[in-house]
Protein backbone atom coordinates (compact mmCIF):
# COMPACT_ATOMS: atom_id res chain seq x y z
CA UNK A 1 0.00 0.00 0.00
CA UNK A 2 2.04 2.88 -1.27
CA UNK A 3 0.04 5.76 -0.55
CA UNK A 4 -3.15 6.20 2.03
CA UNK A 5 -6.00 7.75 1.74
CA UNK A 6 -6.23 8.89 5.43
CA UNK A 7 -3.98 7.75 8.30
CA UNK A 8 -6.73 6.16 10.21
CA UNK A 9 -10.30 5.58 9.67
CA UNK A 10 -12.78 5.39 12.35
CA UNK A 11 -15.75 3.36 11.87
CA UNK A 12 -19.32 4.06 13.82
CA UNK A 13 -19.14 7.42 14.86
CA UNK A 14 -21.10 6.90 17.97
CA UNK A 15 -19.49 7.72 21.25
CA UNK A 16 -16.66 5.81 21.27
CA UNK A 17 -15.79 6.80 17.73
CA UNK A 18 -16.52 10.69 18.22
CA UNK A 19 -15.40 10.65 21.36
CA UNK A 20 -11.48 9.16 19.66
CA UNK A 21 -12.12 11.45 16.74
CA UNK A 22 -12.70 15.05 19.09
CA UNK A 23 -9.38 13.39 20.93
CA UNK A 24 -6.90 13.21 18.38
CA UNK A 25 -8.17 16.61 16.97
CA UNK A 26 -7.92 18.07 20.36
CA UNK A 27 -4.16 16.92 21.20
CA UNK A 28 -3.42 18.46 18.13
CA UNK A 29 -3.29 16.58 14.40
CA UNK A 30 0.27 15.75 13.10
CA UNK A 31 1.00 18.09 10.26
CA UNK A 32 -1.19 16.65 6.74
CA UNK A 33 -2.68 14.24 8.89
CA UNK A 34 -6.32 13.25 7.92
CA UNK A 35 -8.81 11.32 9.91
CA UNK A 36 -11.86 9.83 8.47
CA UNK A 37 -15.03 8.79 10.55
CA UNK A 38 -17.73 6.59 8.69
CA UNK A 39 -21.47 6.00 10.01
CA UNK A 40 -24.62 4.39 8.36
CA UNK A 41 -26.99 6.70 9.30
CA UNK A 42 -27.65 9.29 8.08
CA UNK A 43 -28.17 12.10 10.78
CA UNK A 44 -27.62 12.31 14.37
CA UNK A 45 -31.09 11.79 16.49
CA UNK A 46 -31.42 11.77 20.20
CA UNK A 47 -31.01 7.89 20.08
CA UNK A 48 -29.22 7.57 23.52
CA UNK A 49 -28.93 8.83 27.06
CA UNK A 50 -25.40 8.24 28.77
CA UNK A 51 -26.08 8.58 32.51
CA UNK A 52 -22.72 7.52 34.87
CA UNK A 53 -21.03 9.17 38.00
CA UNK A 54 -18.67 12.21 37.34
CA UNK A 55 -15.54 10.74 38.75
CA UNK A 56 -13.38 11.57 35.50
CA UNK A 57 -13.28 15.42 34.11
CA UNK A 58 -13.73 14.73 30.09
CA UNK A 59 -14.22 16.90 27.21
CA UNK A 60 -17.87 16.65 27.02
CA UNK A 61 -18.20 18.31 30.46
CA UNK A 62 -21.23 20.99 28.47
CA UNK A 63 -23.41 18.11 27.17
CA UNK A 64 -24.26 17.26 30.42
CA UNK A 65 -27.78 18.28 30.97
CA UNK A 66 -28.78 17.52 34.45
CA UNK A 67 -26.89 16.55 37.43
CA UNK A 68 -28.06 14.30 40.44
CA UNK A 69 -25.87 15.30 43.75
CA UNK A 70 -27.81 12.02 45.19
CA UNK A 71 -29.08 8.76 44.38
CA UNK A 72 -30.37 6.28 45.85
CA UNK A 73 -31.48 2.30 45.65
CA UNK A 74 -34.17 0.60 47.11
CA UNK A 75 -35.22 -2.62 48.26
CA UNK A 76 -37.82 -4.44 50.81
CA UNK A 77 -39.18 -1.12 51.01
CA UNK A 78 -35.64 0.32 52.34
CA UNK A 79 -34.29 2.92 50.89
CA UNK A 80 -30.80 3.76 50.59
CA UNK A 81 -30.22 6.91 49.83
CA UNK A 82 -26.40 8.71 49.74
CA UNK A 83 -24.30 11.52 48.50
CA UNK A 84 -20.80 12.21 47.46
CA UNK A 85 -17.93 14.91 48.10
CA UNK A 86 -17.73 16.56 44.60
CA UNK A 87 -18.90 13.60 42.15
CA UNK A 88 -22.49 13.69 41.48
CA UNK A 89 -24.43 11.05 38.80
CA UNK A 90 -24.95 12.88 35.13
CA UNK A 91 -26.77 12.87 32.35
CA UNK A 92 -25.69 13.16 28.58
CA UNK A 93 -28.25 13.40 26.07
CA UNK A 94 -26.86 11.91 22.46
CA UNK A 95 -28.46 15.24 20.34
CA UNK A 96 -26.22 17.14 22.79
CA UNK A 97 -22.88 14.98 22.85
CA UNK A 98 -23.25 14.69 18.78
CA UNK A 99 -24.01 18.02 17.97
CA UNK A 100 -20.86 19.23 20.33
CA UNK A 101 -18.80 16.68 18.59
CA UNK A 102 -19.61 17.43 15.16
CA UNK A 103 -18.60 20.87 15.88
CA UNK A 104 -15.21 19.91 17.00
CA UNK A 105 -14.58 17.76 13.10
CA UNK A 106 -15.60 20.45 11.92
CA UNK A 107 -13.05 22.92 13.43
CA UNK A 108 -10.13 20.69 12.24
CA UNK A 109 -9.68 22.43 9.00
CA UNK A 110 -10.45 19.72 7.46
CA UNK A 111 -8.30 17.30 9.15
CA UNK A 112 -11.13 15.21 10.31
CA UNK A 113 -14.01 14.12 8.19
CA UNK A 114 -17.38 12.95 9.23
CA UNK A 115 -19.01 10.72 6.33
CA UNK A 116 -22.70 9.73 7.66
CA UNK A 117 -24.37 7.37 4.83
CA UNK A 118 -21.48 5.40 4.31
CA UNK A 119 -21.54 1.81 4.83
CA UNK A 120 -18.25 -0.45 5.43
CA UNK A 121 -18.88 -4.23 3.97
CA UNK A 122 -14.86 -5.45 4.64
CA UNK A 123 -11.67 -4.65 5.92
CA UNK A 124 -8.84 -5.83 3.94
CA UNK A 125 -5.45 -5.95 5.74
CA UNK A 126 -2.31 -5.67 3.87
CA UNK A 127 1.09 -5.77 4.91
CA UNK A 128 1.02 -1.66 5.15
CA UNK A 129 -2.57 -1.39 6.39
CA UNK A 130 -6.22 -1.74 5.41
CA UNK A 131 -8.47 -1.70 2.81
CA UNK A 132 -11.75 -0.35 3.88
CA UNK A 133 -14.77 -1.22 1.26
CA UNK A 134 -18.03 1.04 1.81
CA UNK A 135 -20.67 2.08 -0.19
CA UNK A 136 -19.03 4.78 -1.55
CA UNK A 137 -15.87 3.08 -2.53
CA UNK A 138 -12.49 2.12 -0.88
CA UNK A 139 -10.01 3.89 1.59
CA UNK A 140 -7.06 2.99 2.34
CA UNK A 141 -5.41 3.86 5.77
CA UNK A 142 -2.71 2.92 8.09
CA UNK A 143 -5.20 1.78 10.54
CA UNK A 144 -8.58 1.45 11.37
CA UNK A 145 -10.99 1.89 14.74
CA UNK A 146 -13.58 -0.73 14.32
CA UNK A 147 -17.00 -0.29 16.43
CA UNK A 148 -18.98 -2.30 14.46
CA UNK A 149 -20.69 -5.60 16.28
CA UNK A 150 -19.48 -8.46 16.43
CA UNK A 151 -20.96 -12.12 16.36
CA UNK A 152 -19.08 -14.36 18.06
CA UNK A 153 -19.58 -18.04 19.45
CA UNK A 154 -20.68 -17.73 23.24
CA UNK A 155 -18.11 -19.65 25.11
CA UNK A 156 -19.80 -22.37 27.22
CA UNK A 157 -17.47 -21.65 30.32
CA UNK A 158 -18.46 -18.06 30.63
CA UNK A 159 -21.07 -16.42 31.69
CA UNK A 160 -23.20 -14.58 29.42
CA UNK A 161 -25.91 -12.15 30.73
CA UNK A 162 -27.80 -8.85 29.02
CA UNK A 163 -28.18 -5.94 30.53
CA UNK A 164 -31.20 -4.58 28.77
CA UNK A 165 -34.48 -2.06 29.00
CA UNK A 166 -36.81 0.25 28.06
CA UNK A 167 -37.15 3.66 29.29
CA UNK A 168 -39.98 6.16 28.29
CA UNK A 169 -39.46 10.00 29.36
CA UNK A 170 -42.32 10.71 30.96
CA UNK A 171 -44.47 14.35 31.71
CA UNK A 172 -46.91 13.56 34.64
CA UNK A 173 -49.71 16.03 35.00
CA UNK A 174 -48.64 16.51 38.86
CA UNK A 175 -45.59 16.92 40.98
CA UNK A 176 -44.45 13.15 41.75
CA UNK A 177 -40.55 13.37 40.98
CA UNK A 178 -37.79 14.47 43.10
CA UNK A 179 -35.03 16.05 41.26
CA UNK A 180 -31.74 16.06 42.45
CA UNK A 181 -32.19 12.19 43.49
CA UNK A 182 -31.53 9.78 40.95
CA UNK A 183 -33.35 6.22 41.64
CA UNK A 184 -30.34 4.10 40.28
CA UNK A 185 -32.50 0.87 41.28
CA UNK A 186 -35.74 -0.06 42.47
CA UNK A 187 -36.37 -3.60 43.20
CA UNK A 188 -39.15 -3.51 45.24
CA UNK A 189 -41.53 -4.73 41.47
CA UNK A 190 -41.86 -8.08 39.76
CA UNK A 191 -38.71 -10.19 40.03
CA UNK A 192 -40.20 -13.52 38.65
CA UNK A 193 -38.21 -12.97 35.13
CA UNK A 194 -34.91 -12.65 36.59
CA UNK A 195 -33.11 -10.20 37.76
CA UNK A 196 -35.47 -6.61 37.77
CA UNK A 197 -35.37 -2.83 38.65
CA UNK A 198 -36.96 0.33 37.81
CA UNK A 199 -34.71 3.26 37.19
CA UNK A 200 -35.73 6.89 37.37
CA UNK A 201 -33.92 10.08 36.77
CA UNK A 202 -36.61 12.80 37.67
CA UNK A 203 -35.38 15.88 35.48
CA UNK A 204 -38.12 17.93 37.09
CA UNK A 205 -40.82 17.72 39.66
CA UNK A 206 -43.24 16.54 37.01
CA UNK A 207 -40.61 15.02 34.43
CA UNK A 208 -38.38 11.77 34.71
CA UNK A 209 -36.46 9.20 32.97
CA UNK A 210 -38.01 5.69 34.22
CA UNK A 211 -37.02 2.35 32.91
CA UNK A 212 -37.77 -0.95 33.55
CA UNK A 213 -34.67 -2.79 33.41
CA UNK A 214 -33.20 -6.87 33.76
CA UNK A 215 -30.21 -8.89 34.09
CA UNK A 216 -31.20 -11.88 32.40
CA UNK A 217 -30.22 -14.20 29.28
CA UNK A 218 -32.65 -12.71 26.55
CA UNK A 219 -34.40 -10.05 25.37
CA UNK A 220 -38.51 -10.16 26.69
CA UNK A 221 -41.34 -8.48 25.08
CA UNK A 222 -41.36 -5.16 24.47
CA UNK A 223 -44.87 -4.93 26.63
CA UNK A 224 -43.36 -6.52 29.58
CA UNK A 225 -41.05 -3.29 30.20
CA UNK A 226 -44.11 -0.92 29.44
CA UNK A 227 -46.10 -2.67 31.72
CA UNK A 228 -43.62 -2.70 34.30
CA UNK A 229 -43.33 1.24 33.73
CA UNK A 230 -46.95 1.73 33.91
CA UNK A 231 -47.31 -0.50 37.35
CA UNK A 232 -44.41 1.24 38.76
CA UNK A 233 -46.10 5.00 38.39
CA UNK A 234 -49.73 3.25 39.18
CA UNK A 235 -48.16 1.87 42.45
CA UNK A 236 -44.99 4.07 43.38
CA UNK A 237 -46.10 7.62 42.18
CA UNK A 238 -50.02 6.78 41.85
CA UNK A 239 -49.78 8.40 38.56
CA UNK A 240 -51.89 6.41 35.68
CA UNK A 241 -52.35 9.26 33.34
CA UNK A 242 -49.24 10.63 32.09
CA UNK A 243 -47.70 11.94 28.36
CA UNK A 244 -44.30 9.82 26.86
CA UNK A 245 -42.36 12.59 25.42
CA UNK A 246 -39.24 10.17 24.57
CA UNK A 247 -38.11 6.48 24.61
CA UNK A 248 -35.15 4.76 24.46
CA UNK A 249 -34.56 1.00 24.18
CA UNK A 250 -31.32 -0.98 24.89
CA UNK A 251 -29.05 -4.22 25.01
CA UNK A 252 -25.61 -4.29 27.13
CA UNK A 253 -23.40 -7.65 27.13
CA UNK A 254 -22.91 -8.71 30.74
CA UNK A 255 -20.51 -11.26 29.64
CA UNK A 256 -17.19 -12.76 31.47
CA UNK A 257 -16.01 -13.83 27.78
CA UNK A 258 -12.91 -11.91 26.86
CA UNK A 259 -13.21 -8.91 23.50
CA UNK A 260 -10.69 -9.30 20.83
CA UNK A 261 -9.83 -5.86 20.98
CA UNK A 262 -6.97 -6.20 19.13
CA UNK A 263 -7.78 -8.38 15.99
CA UNK A 264 -4.58 -7.38 14.30
CA UNK A 265 -1.96 -5.23 14.25
CA UNK A 266 -3.59 -2.73 11.84
CA UNK A 267 -7.24 -3.30 13.43
CA UNK A 268 -8.23 -2.26 17.14
CA UNK A 269 -12.32 -2.78 18.64
CA UNK A 270 -13.37 -0.07 20.23
CA UNK A 271 -16.94 0.80 22.30
CA UNK A 272 -18.77 -2.56 23.16
CA UNK A 273 -16.90 -3.96 20.04
CA UNK A 274 -14.22 -3.51 22.19
CA UNK A 275 -15.23 -4.39 25.65
CA UNK A 276 -15.54 -0.53 26.84
CA UNK A 277 -18.71 -1.01 28.66
CA UNK A 278 -18.01 -2.11 32.17
CA UNK A 279 -19.95 -5.86 32.11
CA UNK A 280 -21.51 -5.62 36.02
CA UNK A 281 -23.11 -1.98 35.19
CA UNK A 282 -23.31 -1.16 31.61
CA UNK A 283 -21.33 1.79 32.31
CA UNK A 284 -19.10 2.86 29.04
CA UNK A 285 -19.00 6.66 28.58
CA UNK A 286 -15.87 7.45 30.90
CA UNK A 287 -14.32 3.92 29.52
CA UNK A 288 -14.35 5.70 26.27
CA UNK A 289 -12.65 8.92 27.02
CA UNK A 290 -10.17 7.14 29.05
CA UNK A 291 -9.24 4.99 25.70
CA UNK A 292 -9.87 8.12 23.31
CA UNK A 293 -7.09 10.37 25.55
CA UNK A 294 -3.97 7.39 25.44
CA UNK A 295 -4.87 6.70 21.87
CA UNK A 296 -5.01 10.14 20.61
CA UNK A 297 -1.18 10.76 22.58
CA UNK A 298 -0.35 7.57 20.87
CA UNK A 299 -1.53 8.54 17.36
CA UNK A 300 -0.17 12.15 17.71
CA UNK A 301 3.76 10.57 17.94
CA UNK A 302 3.23 7.57 15.96
CA UNK A 303 3.40 4.76 18.61
CA UNK A 304 1.95 1.22 18.94
CA UNK A 305 -2.18 1.63 18.82
CA UNK A 306 -3.11 -1.80 19.54
CA UNK A 307 -1.12 -1.83 23.15
CA UNK A 308 -3.94 0.46 25.03
CA UNK A 309 -6.41 -1.38 26.69
CA UNK A 310 -9.87 -0.32 27.59
CA UNK A 311 -10.09 -1.07 31.12
CA UNK A 312 -8.06 -1.66 34.04
CA UNK A 313 -6.63 -5.85 34.65
CA UNK A 314 -8.30 -6.09 38.29
CA UNK A 315 -11.75 -4.62 37.24
CA UNK A 316 -11.94 -7.53 34.64
CA UNK A 317 -11.02 -9.70 37.32
CA UNK A 318 -13.42 -8.39 39.79
CA UNK A 319 -16.67 -8.34 37.56
CA UNK A 320 -16.01 -12.36 36.58
CA UNK A 321 -16.86 -13.04 39.86
CA UNK A 322 -20.03 -10.42 40.74
CA UNK A 323 -21.55 -12.04 37.10
CA UNK A 324 -20.65 -15.60 38.31
CA UNK A 325 -22.35 -14.60 41.68
CA UNK A 326 -25.16 -12.96 39.59
CA UNK A 327 -25.87 -16.11 37.42
CA UNK A 328 -25.87 -18.74 40.02
CA UNK A 329 -27.63 -16.12 42.99
CA UNK A 330 -29.89 -13.98 40.98
CA UNK A 331 -32.22 -14.11 44.07
CA UNK A 332 -29.63 -12.26 45.93
CA UNK A 333 -29.06 -9.36 43.72
CA UNK A 334 -31.55 -6.89 44.90
CA UNK A 335 -29.74 -7.50 48.92
CA UNK A 336 -26.05 -7.71 47.62
CA UNK A 337 -27.06 -4.12 45.43
CA UNK A 338 -28.53 -2.80 48.49
CA UNK A 339 -25.66 -4.22 50.65
CA UNK A 340 -23.22 -2.48 48.00
CA UNK A 341 -24.51 1.14 48.86
CA UNK A 342 -25.44 0.85 52.41
CA UNK A 343 -22.08 -0.70 53.64
CA UNK A 344 -19.35 1.16 51.33
CA UNK A 345 -18.38 4.96 51.38
CA UNK A 346 -20.40 7.04 49.09
CA UNK A 347 -16.69 8.16 47.31
CA UNK A 348 -15.37 5.07 47.51
CA UNK A 349 -18.39 3.20 45.85
CA UNK A 350 -18.38 5.69 43.29
CA UNK A 351 -14.45 5.95 42.12
CA UNK A 352 -15.15 1.50 42.25
CA UNK A 353 -18.28 2.17 39.55
CA UNK A 354 -16.65 4.50 37.67
CA UNK A 355 -13.38 2.23 37.39
CA UNK A 356 -11.68 5.51 38.51
CA UNK A 357 -10.42 3.61 41.97
CA UNK A 358 -7.48 2.47 43.62
CA UNK A 359 -6.51 -1.22 44.68
CA UNK A 360 -7.46 -0.07 48.42
CA UNK A 361 -11.01 1.14 47.09
CA UNK A 362 -11.65 -3.09 45.24
CA UNK A 363 -10.18 -3.76 48.84
CA UNK A 364 -13.27 -1.29 50.78
CA UNK A 365 -15.55 -2.95 48.21
CA UNK A 366 -14.65 -6.42 48.53
CA UNK A 367 -14.93 -6.27 52.57
CA UNK A 368 -18.67 -4.88 51.67
CA UNK A 369 -19.82 -8.08 50.40
CA UNK A 370 -20.38 -11.14 52.25
CA UNK A 371 -16.90 -12.76 51.89
CA UNK A 372 -17.36 -16.43 52.05
CA UNK A 373 -19.81 -16.61 49.44
CA UNK A 374 -17.80 -14.28 47.05
CA UNK A 375 -14.40 -16.41 48.27
CA UNK A 376 -16.61 -19.32 47.09
CA UNK A 377 -17.53 -17.75 43.53
CA UNK A 378 -14.23 -16.96 42.86
CA UNK A 379 -12.88 -20.12 42.94
CA UNK A 380 -16.31 -21.36 41.30
CA UNK A 381 -15.26 -18.53 38.15
CA UNK A 382 -11.88 -19.43 37.76
CA UNK A 383 -11.94 -20.45 34.28
CA UNK A 384 -14.03 -17.77 33.14
CA UNK A 385 -11.96 -14.67 34.87
CA UNK A 386 -8.48 -16.52 33.89
CA UNK A 387 -9.57 -16.91 30.22
CA UNK A 388 -10.86 -12.58 31.04
CA UNK A 389 -7.28 -11.75 32.15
Amino acid sequence: MKSYDADCVIVGAGCAGLSLATAIIEQGLPSNAKILLLDSREQYTRDHNWCFFDARRHPFEAAVQHRFPRWAVRHSGRTIERASSGMSYVHVPADRFYEIAQARIASSNKGAELRLGTDVSQLVETAQGVVVHTSRGEIRTKHVFDSRPLKTAKSPSHVHLLQHFLGHEIEADSPVFEPGVATLMDFDVDQSRGIHFIYVLPFTKTRALVESTFFTESVLDESVYKEAIARYMRERFRVSDYSVVDRERGVIPMTTQPFDAQPSAHVSRIGLAGGFAKPSTGYAFLASQRYAEEAARTFRRGGDLTAIGARPTRSVFLDAVFLSFLKHHPEQAPSIFRRLFEKTAPDVLVRFLSEEGSRLDDLRVMKSLPTLAFMLETAKSAGSWKDAL
